[in-house]
């Protein structure tokens, strides 16, 4: 009966480092998909502002195109009677 008893109190005992080993395991992993989760938030932001760059610049570009353009119109004839 005393082996019997013993036995039942090692495997408790496992069971308990067992859960504790597994209790661990899942605050790590939640932890590190919380971080995993800030780090994407953080990329899709930083994505969205380099889009909004990207616009901005366009933007420019096309309006920068127009002047040339308008300002070529002005200086051909005078290059050309000159």
């Amino acid at each position: 009966m005393q082996t019997f008893s013993y036995s039942i109190y090692q495997k408790k005992k496992n069971f308990k480092r067992r859960l504790a080993e597994l209790e661990e395991k899942y605050t790590k992993h939640a932890i590190f998909q919380t971080q995993f989760e800030n780090d994407n938030q953080k990329l899709l932001y930083e994505v969205d502002i380099l889009k909004d760059i990207i616009e901005e610049n366009e933007e420019l570009i096309i309006e920068l195109r127009r002047q040339f353009k308008e300002k070529s119109r002005v200086c051909l004839p005078l290059t050309i009677t000159h």
